[in-house]
């Protein structure tokens, strides 16, 4: 029966897909987005088959890849080979696992998603709407935003996200938050300030505010409110010239900011439930959802022992049902997850050898972002994920890997085709 209705379901949303891509090509990205992200819990899950939203997009890429492949708009753009080698990591992962007895059925699930960064390959060579694509993108996160609100001054009363177990959205009955989307509304928040530098129009400051509001009060997630607050002070820099009295004004608002930040340690905040959180995660060493302060040390010290074992290739990439892998004892006995060490995930699977790819990819990246300003709305997105890597990771994990190859694939159209534009200006 279940397999009819995710027959049923694959075919309804092929057809929507397609004639959205279509019509709206920056509205069909937020679609597969959407679809990605399981339709934000918002639609009910067919039952013990929790990534079928996510594997449909597999179909729809792969058909879009060959259509425009014979069309000839598929391009490597300037990212093509990070793209294409961290395909070839991956592999490299599995068979790394497979070497230490991980069976190959089990690898091949482990990495099902990783396909998806072939999204890249046809946006890279496809003139896009930049501002369009940040308009939805920035709705659909209000929308979410919203919902998401709703549902935690509700205080869970009633579930608006039926795709979603209650005892998974309330997490531990002490602290009672939603984070459903909160990948997307935390980018969004920058996307949406960047959007307020370029166009000076008040809505989107107003709904940067807005969804950085959801984060600190509905997400209470601490990394993504340190996160969003550098990410908008350095978007804010890189919107200007940089000259000495600028550099002098932001040394000063920091020293400010940690001035504030001194007093406010005098002020009674207790009150607050992320305060409350907060204390507790250091004075008891507890935390909702396992990933409190303490555990988060163990989570580093445990993992770091892991890549001495193996420096070069890394562990590989294990499945978390695989006998072999302790993830399970780990999370249920000492608190520890591997989603809890951001990015120094993908050092654990791929070693050395994963670290000299990200680095050089991160240095590329940046680099186009002091190059290329102009493309801030894009670019938004890689700078937030730099500074969530300590414990977040919006870039590789099965969670943001097809969204972060989607703004890839933006950022790297985006600087082709302006620079083709600059080349032609140039010879008139």
């Amino acid at each position: 029966m279940n397999q009819a209705i995710l027959a049923c379901v694959s075919l309804i949303l092929l057809a929507i897909s397609w004639i959205i891509y279509r019509k709206n090509f920056e509205l069909f990205m937020c679609f597969l987005i959407f679809l990605y992200n399981d339709c934000f819990y918002l639609t009910p899950q067919i039952p013990g088959r929790p990534d079928d939203y996510k594997l449909l997009l597999l179909p729809i890429i792969l058909i879009l890849l060959a259509v425009n492949l014979f069309t000839g708009k598929l391009a490597f753009g300037r990212y093509g080979w990070w793209i294409i080698s961290f395909l070839g990591i991956t592999v490299f992962g599995l068979v790394v696992a497979w070497f230490a007895g991980q069976s190959f059925s089990l690898g091949v699930k482990a990495v099902k998603f990783a396909p998806l960064v072939l999204i890249y390959f046809l946006l890279a060579g496809r003139r896009v709407d930049s501002e369009k694509f940040a308009k939805y993108f920035i709705f659909m996160a209000l929308a979410v935003a919203l919902i998401a609100s709703i549902q935690y001054f509700g205080h869970g009363r009633v579930n608006l996200f039926p795709g979603l177990a209650k005892d998974v959205l309330a997490g531990k009955t002490d602290y009672f938050r939603v984070g459903v989307g909160q990948f997307v509304i935390s980018a969004a928040a920058v996307v949406a300030f960047v959007r307020y530098r370029q166009s000076s129009r008040i809505m989107f400051l107003l709904a940067s505010v807005a969804l950085y509001g959801e984060v600190i009060f509905v997400q209470q997630t601490r990394g993504f409110i340190v996160a969003i607050f550098l990410a908008i002070f350095v978007v804010y820099m890189l919107s200007h010239e940089f000259t000495a009295l600028r550099l002098a004004a932001y040394m000063f608002f920091a020293g400010f900011c940690l001035c504030g930040w001194l007093f406010l340690q005098n002020v009674d905040l207790s009150h607050l439930s992320l305060v409350k959180r907060t204390t507790t995660d250091f004075t008891k060493r507890g935390g909702s959802f396992g990933s409190s302060y303490q555990a988060r040390l163990n989570a580093y010290d445990y993992y770091w022992k892991e890549i001495t074992k193996h420096p070069i290739t890394g562990r590989g990439i294990w499945s978390f049902n695989w006998q072999g892998n302790n993830e399970q004892n780990l999370q249920r006995h000492k608190g520890i997850h591997l989603s809890d060490i951001g990015i120094t995930h993908f050092i654990v699977e791929a070693g050395l050898i994963g670290f000299i790819w990200l680095l050089y990819g991160l240095l590329r990246l940046w680099r186009d972002i002091f190059r290329f300003r102009g493309q801030l709305a894009i670019a938004a997105y890689f700078i937030i994920a730099t500074f969530t890597m300590p414990t977040l990771d919006m870039m590789f994990r099965n969670d943001n890997l097809f969204i972060f190859a989607v703004f890839l694939g933006l950022s790297s159209s985006m600087i082709t085709f302006n620079r083709n534009i600059c080349s032609e200006n140039n010879r008139i």
